[in-house]
Order: structure tokens, then C-alpha cells, then sequence
């Protein structure tokens, strides 16, 4: 543009959820403006305007809900009996991702990917089955849960494909390790439910991850998930 129009002044600015700390060094050193949008102040500023996201569901069937609403239903009638719960016997999960490590934003957003994508087991390697659910966590600024999803192998080595690849930011994470395959049943990426929104709800305060948020792979308990399941 500069070299079309030399007697033009044009103003550069990138506008992102997340922008890395060195890609922002490196923009700004060449005079490209760098400003963070958070998913609350693009929710805040859609609400304003009366704007409607058009959210990327799934392509999966109804049945699939058909066995969460079954899952939930057993959850329900086994609280009933007051059986004390045992983190042994888990089948739903919180997997975390760094944005500044994975774009998980615009992965989950990918057509190329879809509803497929993996995701690395570092921990409860031998309590992650085929089957169990999981809800996408985003850390950062705006954590919270941007996803739903379900376990479609054991965990396994595993490498990711290209057009996941991509989306990792500086480290090389390529290389074959401890993965799963995941399914997509809904996408939350325009309407997530925020970790702030979570620490207002006093039975979710001893979930896994409020207390102890490092890690990569977290349980959640049945009368937790009894409360996220309506929230997602």
C-alpha cells in the first residue's frame, strides 16, 4: 500500500485476544500498533450494538447429547444414595491450554481441523478413557471454559496433524508424546464460561483447577460437573 500510494500515511494496528509478548516487541518496533480485545469486552461491545454471534456448533448428532443427558441423569441418581465421591472414578475432565504457548481460539475456530483435534495427557494418564468428556479450559486474563468435547481414544502416542500444528507459538510441539483425540460437541470460544463467573459458586470452589491451576489435565468431580453441565 505504502509503495502504491508514497504520498499516503497509513496506520497499522494489530487487534487481538492475545498477543504474544515477543510478537508484540517485534510489531511494534516496525510501527504496527498492538492492542489486546478480550472475549468479555467483545461480548460487552456485541451486547451494546445488539449483535448476535453466529456460533460454530458441532456437526455431531443429537444423540450425542441424548448420552450427556443420560450421564447426567445417572449422576443424579447415584447422588441420591450419598455414595462419598472418589477421585478414582472420574470420567469428566478440564484440559488447559496456554494461549501464549497455543492459539486454542482460532484452533477451535479452523474449519481444516473441525471437530477433531488432540491434546497432550500429562496427567491421570491411566484414568483418561475413551468416552470420559472433557471441557476446554483457556488460562490467562480471560480463563475459563471455551469448549465441550469428548474422548475418542485412549491416551496414546500420538503426533498432531499440520493444520493443528500451526498454532503453536515459538516451541516446537511436534514431536510425538502422550495425546488423545478429542470431539468437538460445542464450541463456547464467543460465549465461555469465565473462571470468574466459576469462583462465585461455592460448590465449584474446590474444583481441581480453581484450587491448583497448574497442570494440563484436571478431574472434575460428578457433583461438580451436576452444576457446569447447565452452565455449558
Amino acid at each position: 500500500m505504502k509503495n502504491a500510494n508514497q504520498d499516503k500515511i497509513y496506520e497499522l494496528i494489530l487487534c487481538a485476544n492475545v498477543i504474544p509478548k515477543e510478537r508484540r516487541t517485534f510489531l511494534e518496533t516496525i510501527g504496527i500498533e498492538c492492542k489486546e480485545l478480550g472475549i468479555v469486552q467483545i461480548t460487552e461491545l456485541a451486547k451494546k450494538y445488539d449483535y448476535k454471534f453466529i456460533d460454530d456448533q458441532s456437526t455431531f448428532s443429537t444423540s450425542t447429547f441424548e448420552d450427556i443427558r443420560r450421564y447426567n441423569q445417572n449422576t443424579e441418581t447415584v447422588s441420591e444414595t450419598v455414595i462419598p465421591e472418589n477421585d478414582d472414578d472420574i470420567s469428566v475432565w478440564i484440559f488447559q491450554g496456554n494461549p501464549n504457548r497455543y492459539d486454542i481460539l482460532n484452533a477451535l475456530s479452523d474449519k481444516e481441523i473441525g471437530n477433531t483435534i488432540h491434546w497432550l495427557v500429562k496427567q491421570n494418564r491411566n484414568k483418561i478413557h475413551k468416552g470420559h468428556l472433557v471441557l476446554i479450559w483457556m488460562s490467562g486474563k480471560e480463563s475459563g471454559v471455551y469448549a465441550l468435547a469428548r474422548v475418542e481414544c485412549e491416551p496414546t502416542l500420538l503426533k498432531e496433524n499440520e493444520a493443528e500444528r500451526k498454532y503453536w507459538l515459538g516451541d516446537d510441539e511436534s514431536i510425538v508424546e502422550n495425546r488423545v483425540r478429542l470431539s468437538i460437541i460445542k464450541r463456547l470460544v464467543n460465549k465461555p464460561v469465565l473462571k470468574d463467573s466459576l469462583l462465585k459458586i461455592p460448590e465449584l470452589l474446590k474444583l481441581s483447577i480453581l484450587r491448583q491451576f497448574q497442570g494440563t489435565n484436571f478431574p472434575v468431580r460428578d457433583s461438580e460437573w451436576k452444576i457446569l453441565c447447565q452452565m455449558v
